[in-house]
C-alpha cells in the first residue's frame, strides 16, 4: 500500500471535526496499539500535541479540530501497523464505535437504537444508516453550518453509504481504499442491530485517496453468521 500528500489543497482537511468522534479514536487507537504505540504513531504522525492532551468528550464541534489531523492520525496508524494495518484499523473502528454509542443514545435516546432491533430484518441495515447520517448531521455543525455531504443509496441485494467530505483519507493520496475506521465503525454499528453471531458485510468500495469523488461502502442488507 502506497500512501502521500496530495500535491494539491484538499478543502476537506479544513472541515472541523466533532470533538467526541476524536477523543473516541483517540482512545480506540491507545487501546488497541497500547500507549507507547499511540506515541509512537502520533509523533510519526505530526500530532504529538495529542499526547496526554485528547480532545474532551463534548457533543460537538468546538472547531479546535480539523478532520486533516483525523486523517493523518488514520494513515499514522497504517505506517504504524505495516501490513497488519487493515484488521487493526478496522477494530480501532469498532472499538471507536462503541465508546460513541452511548453518547448517540443519550443524544438521541436509546429508544431509537431499541426500535431499530424490533424492525423486520431486511430494514434494519437502512434505518441504521440513516440512524448515522442523522446523527452525523445533527454533530457535525460548527457555526451553524453543516459541512458534510453524505448520501445512502440502493444497490440491488447491497446499500451504498456515500461520504463525499471523508475525514479517514482527505489530504492523501492512494492506490487502494484506506478508510478502514470508518469500515470498523459501520461494522460495529450495523453488528448491534442484529446479535452477537452475526454480522454485515461492509467494504470501501471507492475511496477518495484514490481519486474517487467520494467514499463509498457497500453493505449487505441482511447480516451473515460469523
Amino acid at each position: 500500500m502506497k500512501i502521500i500528500p496530495k500535491q494539491q489543497h484538499d478543502p476537506v482537511t479544513a472541515i472541523k471535526v466533532h470533538d467526541g468522534s476524536f477523543r473516541w479514536a483517540l482512545q480506540a487507537s491507545e487501546e488497541v496499539t497500547g500507549k507507547q504505540g499511540l506515541i509512537v504513531t502520533l509523533n510519526q504522525a505530526g500530532l504529538s500535541h495529542f499526547t496526554e492532551n485528547f480532545p474532551e468528550n463534548f457533543a460537538g464541534v468546538s472547531g479546535k479540530y480539523t478532520l486533516g489531523e483525523y486523517a493523518r492520525l488514520n494513515v499514522g496508524l497504517l505506517n504504524f501497523f505495516g501490513r497488519g494495518g487493515r484488521s487493526m484499523i478496522i477494530r480501532i473502528g469498532r472499538v471507536s464505535q462503541q465508546l460513541g454509542s452511548e453518547q448517540l443514545n443519550a443524544a438521541l435516546g436509546s429508544a431509537v437504537t431499541t426500535a431499530l432491533r424490533l424492525l423486520p430484518e431486511g430494514m434494519r441495515v437502512k434505518r441504521g444508516l440513516e440512524l448515522v447520517k442523522f446523527g452525523m448531521e445533527r454533530f457535525f455543525v460548527y457555526k451553524g453550518v453543516q459541512p458534510l455531504v453524505m448520501h445512502i443509496e440502493e444497490r440491488g441485494e447491497k446499500l451504498a453509504f456515500k461520504l463525499e467530505t471523508c475525514g479517514c483519507c482527505c489530504g492523501f493520496e492512494a492506490d487502494s481504499p484506506i478508510c478502514y475506521m470508518w469500515t470498523g465503525y459501520f461494522q460495529e454499528g450495523l453488528h448491534g442491530l442484529f446479535g452477537k453471531d452475526r454480522e454485515v458485510d461492509v467494504k470501501e468500495v471507492e475511496c477518495r485517496a484514490m481519486g474517487a469523488p467520494a467514499c463509498v461502502w457497500e453493505m449487505s442488507k441482511l447480516p451473515v453468521r460469523e
